[in-house]
């Protein structure tokens, strides 16, 4: 039905008498990807994608099938769905509202990428103009290689240990190693094996810097190639399955040949389609610092979880190497033989309902969202005493703390810890110090004043009361038409409360100069929180 073109339409009202026993609102798109025998599928390639094409989130799939989408605002969206060596597909478009949170189902891509024959002649193809065949053939590869260098980019599942062995090597001009230093780190985070480097920067300058007598090359690891100054300085072609791999060439065009440049080449498996390694050698060093050598490579690895990873690396100029390689700690896989695994349940303390869309986390980074039902699953590495967090949106959005407590985990033991939320009362305690209320009988008003794009506004806030309805004090009361009605400001954050409504009353909540709007009627209730979101145009 389609709205009315009256200034009521917008307001927008969210309204409960037990505010966490409210529908889960986040800016949340948590997606589960399934199998057709509902298995859970991990290294699955979730983006979001707004109507005008731009990408506005992207997850990959876990271990349990699970990806959350973090879009930052409300609008419609489309999700893509990709996996490597499969044939994508999207779902929607569908709408998310402001602190909304959307479950979703997703049916993992199930059909096979055919991969055409391929021969290229010896003389190849002039600059970047491709015969059909090839084209075909080398717009199919590039989307493969996508999926892969997308997931290396995205930040690492913390749940990882990850170790990795970092070396510098010097060369004679003979080949023998004269120098070698290298070191050892552990780390959880994504693994940028090279200098980083502006990719608009490096398509307008080229991979070699001097300053003085000092020299700079930069290589390209995946945030380079994936980008879109990469894409249009450079040229690709298919190349032929060697070893069971299939080629995706790329050389710098013609207008950027006579600087120092990288040309190279994306290696897939020709079956599955997976990156295996990128190959590049840089062209136009200066004579005086070139060796024969110059160049360097990235191997691709997957994580059980799924996601893709840089799992060594090289680059050499002249006599000079750099170079490294990431290997999984042994022992702290998720699924490993005396992991642990810790489990349980979200709910509201005082109502004891389960809390869908929160987010829990575990110190060192381990997190997950709740289900339909509250229930969360982590899986750790270690044993120990760790600290257990929830988020919630509703929580974050009144200010409230979030819950914490604490979980003693017991290598090969799978351990129950449900959490409380906090309740009411911590409520009440938050927004009443001034103005305590007596949970047996009164209730609370926890309000927020938005404009349209969710941003918050500081404005005034007018709710009516019945005639003879108790005031506490220090509430600013205008008396009229046998009513109450209080007028009091939204913080910077939109925020206002009111305490110590009496069980049952009927209010209505508006906004100050908004005439023409209709107010907002709630009932209050004792011992909950009442709600209210207010959307201003």
């Amino acid at each position: 039905m389609p709205a009315r073109k009256t200034r009521r339409t917008a307001f927008r009202l969210v309204a409960c008498v037990s505010l966490l026993a409210a529908p889960a609102s986040a800016q949340l798109v948590v997606a589960r990807v399934s199998a057709p025998a509902a298995a859970p599928v991990a290294g699955v390639l979730l983006t979001l994608v707004a109507p005008d094409g731009s990408v506005v989130a992207r997850a990959l799939s876990n271990e349990r099938g699970v990806g959350i989408l973090r879009p930052g605002r409300a609008g419609r969206f489309l999700l893509k769905v990709d996996r490597i060596g499969y044939l994508g597909h999207t779902i929607g478009p569908f709408a998310l509202a402001a602190r909304d949170t959307l479950p979703l189902t997703v049916a993992a891509p199930t059909e096979r990428v055919a991969l055409p024959e391929l021969a290229v002649g010896g003389t190849g193809v002039e600059g970047c103009e491709l015969a059909p065949a090839e084209a075909e053939v080398t717009e199919l590869l590039w989307r493969e290689a996508k999926k892969a260098l997308t997931s290396s980019v995205l930040p690492t599942d913390s749940s990882f240990m990850l170790e990795v062995a970092r070396y510098q090597r010097t060369y004679s001009a003979a080949g023998s190693v004269t120098d070698e230093r290298s070191r050892r780190d552990s780390t959880r985070a994504s693994i940028s094996p090279f200098v980083a480097a502006d990719p608009a920067e490096l398509a307008e300058r080229g991979y070699h810097r001097r300053r003085g007598g000092n020299h700079r090359f930069f290589a390209p690891d995946a945030g380079t190639v994936l980008s879109d100054e990469f894409v249009r300085s450079h040229c690709f072609r298919a190349l032929p399955a060697d070893s069971g791999l299939v080629g995706l060439a790329f050389k710098p065009s013609r207008r950027f040949e006579r600087r120092t440049e990288v040309s190279g080449a994306l290696w897939l498996d020709h079956t599955s389609l997976e990156l295996r390694r990128i190959d590049f050698e840089y062209l136009n060093v200066e004579k005086e610092l070139a060796s024969g050598h110059e160049g360097g490579s990235m191997s691709f690895g997957r994580l059980p979880n799924g996601r893709w990873i840089v799992a060594a690396w090289r680059a050499r100029v002249g006599y000079s190497e750099q170079g490294g390689e990431v290997s999984l700690v042994e022992g702290n896989r998720p699924d490993a033989s005396g992991g642990v695994s810790v489990t349980g349940t979200v709910f509201d303390s005082t109502s004891s309902s389960p809390i869908a869309g929160a987010v829990v986390t575990i110190a060192g980074g381990y997190q997950a969202a709740t289900a339909s039902d509250g229930s969360f699953t982590l899986h750790l590495p270690n044993t120990g005493v760790f600290e257990v967090r929830v988020a919630h949106p509703v929580l974050e959005r009144f200010d409230a703390p979030r819950a914490g407590t604490v979980a003693a985990v017991i290598r090969g033991q799978q351990v129950r810890h449900d959490v409380a939320v906090p309740s009411v009362g911590t409520l009440a305690r938050i927004h009443c110090r001034n103005r305590p209320i007596d949970l047996a009988g009164e209730g609370l008003l926890l309000g927020r004043v938005l404009d349209p794009a969710g941003g918050s506004l500081s404005t005034e806030v007018r709710v009516g009361l019945p005639a003879g309805t108790p005031i506490r004090a220090g509430y600013r009361a205008v008396l009229g038409n046998g009513a109450i009605e209080l007028r009091l400001e939204s913080d910077g954050a939109g925020r206002f409360a009111v305490c110590g409504i009496p069980d049952g009353t009927e209010i209505t909540v508006s906004v100050g100069g908004s005439s023409g709007v209709d107010p907002i009627p709630l009932r209050v209730r004792a011992g909950a929180v009442s709600s209210v979101e207010v959307v201003v145009p």
